[in-house]
């Protein structure tokens, strides 16, 4: 299994904690929506087209990620749990918070790249 500095964090199948995963798929929310905002309106188009296999490819990509994500089988689940905003960070581990900010910090610098390509 995958440790650092001694923290269990993944050992295999299904061993992905609930807040893991929605971290995740709340971070692909965000991204997909910035990158559809991006194309919108920041991008400028040219005469060019992209090729069929290219669009497919990112579709497949997006379409099979959500599922990897959302179809893991669900840990701690339990019929009688509620769930509330401070329960979802006091479950936050040090390797969530800083996935957050690494995802943060480089979605930005997309952000950046993506204005900077538009003003080429």
């Amino acid at each position: 299994g995958l440790s650092v500095l001694g923290v269990k964090i993944y050992s295999g199948y299904g061993s992905m904690d609930d807040w893991t995963r929605l971290v995740a798929l709340l971070m692909l929310l965000f991204q997909v929506t910035r990158r559809c905002m991006e194309t919108c309106f920041i991008s400028v188009f040219s005469n060019s087209t992209m090729h069929v296999g290219h669009y497919m490819l990112g579709l497949t990509f997006y379409l099979f990620t959500t599922l990897t994500i959302g179809f893991e089988p669900l840990q701690n689940v339990q019929e009688t749990s509620q769930v509330s905003v401070a329960s979802f960070f006091q479950e936050f581990c040090w390797y969530q918070y800083g996935g957050v900010v690494l995802f943060t910090w480089v979605s930005y610098h997309q952000y950046l790249s993506a204005c900077i390509l538009t003003g080429l």
